[in-house]
């Protein structure tokens, strides 16, 4: 064996343990996206199983969404919510949680409740404040420039909205009753979550 012969061994080899190793790391990261979760004592997923694509959308000024109370305004954020409150089941033993967009969008309406029929009390809508400023600054520190017509890379909320629609399908009567366990027990919302009719 020649010195020539040897050396172009030596590469081979190197060159086949580089190619299992990525083969290895890249197998790691597949898998990481269908890790199985007990759902016990913080081993959960911190996201939906769902790859959520990423859309280009501009916030425009429009004055036809700017009503806070009436009927348009109540249909208008009615509309925006998925069914089931904003709660998906996950796991085969259906464990409930809330989606942060849902939770921050239910906040957002909580508080449009309160300046319509004043704060119920309850300290719910200062943790709406808190839970919002937090999700605003830490979570999604968006740095696109403020202002009409400004272009921002956002998660697509219809994607989200939609496979929860289709979630919710599968819903027994025990699933929503534990839904409405959790919101009684969290004090979601209060009296501000029910519009208030005036004649």
């Amino acid at each position: 064996m020649g010195r020539a012969q040897g050396a172009s061994t030596a590469a081979l080899s190197v060159s086949i343990l580089l190619n299992l190793g990525a083969l290895l790391f890249s197998s790691l990261i597949l898998r990481r996206g269908t890790r199985k979760y007990t759902y016990l004592t913080g081993d959960r997923p911190r996201e939906l199983p769902l790859k959520v694509r990423m859309i280009q959308a501009a916030f425009h000024n429009d004055p036809s969404h700017d009503e806070v109370e009436g009927m348009s305004a109540w249909a208008e954020w009615n509309a925006i919510s998925p069914p089931g409150k904003g709660f998906v089941f996950l796991g085969k033993d259906n464990f409930a949680f809330g989606v942060s967009m849902w939770h921050q969008m239910h906040c957002l309406d909580h508080i449009r409740l309160s300046l319509v029929n004043g704060d119920d009390g309850s300290g719910y809508t200062a943790r709406c404040f808190h839970y919002l400023r937090a999700g605003m600054d830490l979570a999604n520190g968006d740095a696109g420039v403020a202002g009409g017509g400004t272009v921002h890379t956002c998660r697509d909320w219809r994607q989200v909205h939609d496979w929860m629609e289709s979630r919710h399908e599968e819903w027994t009567s025990e699933m929503s009753e534990r839904i409405e366990e959790i919101q009684e027990t969290r004090g979601y919302g209060g009296r501000n979550m029910t519009m208030r009719h005036e004649n």
